[in-house]
């Protein structure tokens, strides 16, 4: 069964709707980084590096706000998937 995570750190603890206004604001051109990134709470850094894949058309502004997993590992199955890998496996077990 998939365990239950519990977060141990606050990276990238900003919302969504934060970082898509923090974009737009940007390619809009009405703020700068700097001030867009205080008046919107996040990164500079990352505010930067997002608006920098925008402009260079690998991302659209809605991807590149879209929130990105922490770490190098990724799930690989669904719940319904891996519930399914368990009925399976547990048969097989005994």
């Amino acid at each position: 069964m998939p365990r239950t995570y519990q977060r141990n750190t606050n990276r990238q603890s900003w919302s969504q709707e934060s970082i898509e206004g923090a974009i737009e604001e940007v390619l809009s051109g009405r703020m700068g980084y700097l001030k867009a990134a205080k008046s919107f709470t996040v990164p500079q850094s990352t505010l930067e590096d997002r608006v920098k894949k925008v402009r260079s058309n690998q991302l659209t502004s809605k991807q590149a706000a879209s929130k990105g997993g922490l770490g190098l590992c990724t799930t690989v199955f669904s719940e319904q998937q891996e519930r399914e890998l368990v009925y399976h496996i547990l048969p097989l077990e005994s």
